[in-house]
């Protein structure tokens, strides 16, 4: 029992190193990684943005000679092939490595019980297991993309108290205070993309960027900017537009009545324009989850407006909701968070799993209950 604990307390330690990649690494998955050498933590080491150094090799680089004869506790069953890297395995085995202790095996077929053999037949003794669940849920986009070809989609939505948006007319743009809003932009950093509607994307003409420590402060990662526009009508000189080959990929999603001589304008300027087949909303969501998909995006955040939200919804596309809720009230002239849906999301599809307070506001999270 007493090695089981000890085994939990360091495996909590990769699975927190792990979540430091989240929105990194795709389309790989975000690992973590910490190697113990008489009970102290020698090495420690995460998956670097996609080509670079995987937790593991970064982890052996920073304990050095101690790697030999220590466990190495990962997140994620080791890699054993070929590919921007060299294989996990072969790090370890070289490494002299003694024991390895991992959460979940990759669901990646050139992975997937491979690694875990590779290890056994060099002589390791392997443990599996450990903080599962926990594991499972950091990479939990990584998983269902394999599993399904969708990337997970997380809804944010900031609304006054009686789960309103904003009203049309209204001279304060902000429902929810700067406390919510930081914990928006962490959001935007843990997540591949984020995903509007075009008439988000007009109104509120927004960067849709990640800006962590000050409004000028910008991440160094930014996720890809996502319209969903089937009738093309995103202005093209909007900042979505402007700054699509400077601060962070812009992808348009259209149909395929959409304006030619548009598309190609948004092309010259940078904008990467999606052709959908369908019209029918919710089947729309469904090529653009899949192309996502294709694309290699694990992850993405889906932060307006109401429409968009209500197709997903339809889809059966989400997976969990930030819902952010301020102390003030809008009434009827206020604009549903979520629009007309034709089905019900009854209780059985989501559960509660966190309340906090935002400052003023409050937040509340639901996850599908897969997840739990």
């Amino acid at each position: 029992m007493q090695y089981e604990n000890l085994d939990k307390n360091f495996m909590h330690g990769a699975i927190n190193l792990a979540s430091r990649g989240a929105g990194l690494t795709a389309p790989n998955p975000a690992v973590g990684c910490v190697i113990v050498n008489d009970c102290k933590v020698v090495g420690r080491g995460w998956t670097q943005p996609a080509g670079g150094e995987h937790a593991e090799s970064i982890a052996i680089n920073n304990a050095g000679s101690l790697a030999k004869g220590s466990t190495l506790y990962v997140s994620l069953e080791p890699c054993c092939h070929h590919g921007k890297t060299a294989p996990c395995t072969d790090a370890i085995i070289n490494a002299g490595i003694r024991k390895v202790v991992f959460s979940v095996n990759d669901p990646d077929p050139r992975v997937c019980g491979k690694g875990e053999e590779a290890l056994k037949n060099a002589g390791i003794r392997v443990c599996k297991g450990v903080l599962e669940k926990e594991a499972y849920r950091v990479n939990y986009g990584f998983f269902k993309r394999l599993e399904t070809g969708w990337p997970l989609f997380s809804l944010k939505f900031g609304t006054t108290n009686d789960g309103r948006l904003t009203i049309e007319q209204t001279s304060n743009r902000w429902i929810t205070g700067s406390i919510a809003r930081r914990f928006g932009h962490m959001l935007r950093s843990t997540h591949d993309a984020i995903i509007v509607g075009s008439k988000t994307a007009n109104i509120d003409n927004p960067q849709l960027d990640c800006r962590l420590g000050g409004n000028t402060n910008h991440f160094s990662h930014q996720p890809i900017r996502i319209v969903l526009d089937k009738s093309l009508l995103i202005n093209e000189n909007s900042t979505l537009v402007k700054t699509a080959n400077e601060l962070a990929p812009t992808w348009v999603f259209t149909a395929a009545t959409a304006d030619k001589k548009k598309i190609q304008l948004l092309q010259k300027k940078g904008v990467k324009v999606i052709v959908c087949k369908t019209l029918e909303n919710h089947i729309f969501c469904v090529e653009v989850a899949t192309y996502m998909g294709k694309s290699g995006l694990n992850s993405a955040l889906i932060e307006g407006g109401g429409q968009i939200a209500a197709s997903f919804f339809t889809a059966d596309l989400i997976d969990r909701i930030y819902s952010i809720r301020a102390p003030s009230f809008s009434g009827e002239d206020g604009i549903p968070s979520v629009g007309r849906m034709p089905v019900l999301i009854d209780n059985q599809k989501f559960t509660r799993t966190d309340f906090k307070v935002l400052g003023n506001d409050v937040l509340e999270i639901l996850e599908r209950k897969v997840l739990n």
